[in-house]
This record gives C-alpha cells, sequence and structure tokens, in this order.
C-alpha cells in the first residue's frame, strides 16, 4: 500500500490492520535509519581523535558538539519510534494520548511518531512556551 492509497481509504477504516501495518512498516523503516545514522555518527565520533595541531583543536570541538547533537536527536527519535511500536502493540496507535481523539493520517505521515492529535499538542507547546517564559 502506498500514502495515496492510505488517503483513499474512507474514515471508517482509521487504523484498522492495513493503515496499522503501514505505519509498522514505516516506523521499522525509520527506525533502521536512524540505527544507521546513529552508527555513523558514533564511528565519526570515534575517529576524531585529538588534533596535533592547536589551530585544528577549535574544529575538532565543533565536530564533537555537533556529533553529540545528532547522537542525542537519533537516541530521541529511537525512543519515539520504540513507543509508537508499542502503542502499536497496544492496540493505541493514531490515538491522541491525551484526547483519545483520533491523530489524523495526515499528520501520522507527516509525523509518524506523533502520540497527540494537533489540538492537544498545541495546547502542550503553549503551555511548554508558558512556563519558559
Amino acid at each position: 500500500m502506498d500514502k495515496e492509497a492510505l488517503l483513499k481509504m474512507p474514515e471508517s477504516d482509521y487504523m484498522d490492520e492495513v493503515q496499522t501495518e503501514y505505519f509498522k512498516a514505516l516506523l521499522v523503516k525509520l527506525a533502521l535509519e536512524k540505527t544507521e545514522a546513529l552508527e555513523v555518527a558514533r564511528e565519526q565520533l570515534g575517529a576524531l581523535g585529538n588534533p596535533s595541531d592547536v589551530s585544528d583543536l577549535g574544529t575538532v570541538e565543533e565536530t564533537r558538539s555537533m556529533l553529540g547533537r545528532t547522537i542525542d536527536r537519533a537516541n530521541q527519535s529511537l525512543l519515539d519510534i520504540r513507543n509508537s511500536l508499542s502503542a502499536i502493540a497496544d492496540g493505541e496507535y493514531g490515538w491522541c494520548a491525551q484526547t483519545g481523539e483520533a491523530i489524523g493520517l495526515q499528520r501520522l505521515l507527516a509525523n509518524p511518531t506523533a502520540r497527540l492529535c494537533a489540538d492537544a499538542q498545541v495546547l502542550k507547546e503553549q503551555v511548554q512556551k508558558h512556563h519558559a517564559a
């Protein structure tokens, strides 16, 4: 099944076996991609070593910092993917963890690890912004 066929399905088929399997395959593919990116970043980090020239120290440290952020993002993405795969196994995938409403195919296609519907996500971000201020 492709994205277009998925979107043409009737609303009554929301998160049926076909759609659930589509997203499960998508999440597994994303997990593999993130795992590969994580391995590459770790290899690059290990290969940096210590520069013999003091003038290269800043560049190496900046590269280390960048690779560290890349590793952190990949680890967080993998955690989100695992949580989504668990939600599929529990029959909760595609439903807002806060309101119980359907998250929607468009949103899940854009962000397969979404756990909140758009309204709940906006509210969460507003609360976070308020607390940060």
